[in-house]
């Protein structure tokens, strides 16, 4: 028994080769996009969320905030003294007292790279209210796929910090 099928239902039902080739372009793009977003957030020192509008040409709302790393101080503990071994900050505070002077003057202290020194951070918020649904659901999937990927780097690095390799 032979079906024959009309070329719009041979087309929902999605002719082979052209709808491989779609969902590859599609892919492609997708993979492009996600390079260049993450081009402008390492090249341009961009926030993910100006990155996004700026891909996708959106304006955009922003403000200051307060550096939460340095918490407006411009600096910080230098992190390099934190993973030395040994005894630590407090054991080297308490055997060497002209250590622990100069440590709490802030002698070993480095500037902020979140804020660059400043003790402050500009806030992009994209807005979305005239782009097409297409369009933010793209940039909510960029967002999402970046902090996903952030969370997992802090992960692996918490586990490494403790020792464990895989």
């Amino acid at each position: 028994m032979k079906i024959t099928l009309s070329k719009s239902q041979w087309e929902m039902i999605g002719n082979k080769t052209g709808w491989m080739k779609s969902a590859q372009e599609e892919s492609e793009q997708n993979y492009l996009e996600y390079e260049r977003f993450m081009d402008i957030i390492k090249e341009e020192n961009k926030s993910p969320e100006a990155a996004v509008a700026q891909l996708f040409n959106l304006p955009v709302r922003t403000h200051w905030e307060i550096c939460e790393h340095c918490h407006g101080e411009g600096v910080h503990d230098n992190p390099n003294l934190h993973s030395v071994g040994g005894p630590g900050i407090e054991g080297l505070a308490e055997e060497d007292p002209d250590f622990r002077e100069e440590y709490m003057s802030g002698m070993y202290d480095v500037p902020c790279k979140t804020c660059r020194g400043t003790g402050k951070v500009k806030i992009t918020k994209p807005l979305y209210d005239k782009v097409s649904p297409e369009v933010k659901a793209r940039c909510e999937e960029l967002l999402r796929d970046y902090y996903s990927g952030q969370d997992e780097m802090a992960a692996e690095a918490k586990m490494r910090a403790r020792g464990i390799q895989f």
